[in-house]
């Protein structure tokens, strides 16, 4: 009975600690880099400083995850020397966390400015309600609708072998390792040329409004 007892304070204990103190943590970071972006990048053209922020965040976050291997590689030496491994980690956390609120506000912004304005035709309410119809449907869908909230936290630095850096298992949770292979197997020249196609079309998109609005 004592076990039990201590095991749900534990339990208790850990949720409010994390509700409390790391959200409220999360939640201070978020607010400030959102708003030191408002205050320095064309803060009185909205629009160039969405673009701007969608092309800067979606640049660093694709070259930091096409580092991934070497990335992991690193941290994975570091196992026994645990002290510069969270240095290593926490500055690509830091790194990361900038490359992700510079592309979700880019992102959100222009969300908000091309899809269903609130001041459009359609009123203040129907692209709010559209988006969210098509986030959850589409993330139940995928069975990942536990990315939207918080569904847990994990000390820095407590991945080993390098699997703290990006740590992103979808497809092979999803799919057996086999069936993973053959179909990278089959279609790895075929998905290079599309991603590579996609991202040329992105970035050419980007950098002609870029061009227009500057």
């Amino acid at each position: 009975m004592c076990v039990q007892q201590s095991q749900v304070c534990a339990f208790v204990c850990d949720c409010l600690f994390t509700q409390f103190v790391v959200v409220s943590s999360s939640i201070c970071i978020w607010r400030s880099i959102w708003n030191i972006i408002d205050e320095f990048v064309f803060p009185e053209r909205h629009l160039r400083s969405d673009v701007v922020s969608l092309i800067a965040g979606f640049s660093v976050t694709a070259v930091v995850l096409f580092s991934y291997w070497p990335l992991s590689a690193a941290s994975r030496r570091l196992d026994r020397r645990p002290a510069l491994k969270l240095l290593f980690e926490d500055f690509l956390f830091l790194v990361l966390t900038w490359s992700n609120l510079l592309l979700w506000r880019g992102s959100w912004n222009l969300c908000i400015r091309l899809f269903l304005p609130p001041d459009g035709v359609a009123g203040p309410a129907l692209g709010a309600w559209v988006s969210h119809a098509l986030g959850t449907v589409g993330l139940m869908a995928l069975q990942a609708f536990n990315t939207v909230g918080l569904h847990g936290i994990e000390r820095d630095g407590s991945y080993s072998g390098g699997s703290g850096i990006f740590a992103i298992s979808f497809l092979r949770e999803v799919m057996p390792v086999s069936c993973l292979v053959s179909i990278s197997f089959r279609v790895f020249l075929f998905n290079n040329l599309i991603t590579w196609y996609l991202l040329h079309c992105i970035y050419k998109l980007l950098f002609s409004l870029f061009t227009y609005l500057f």
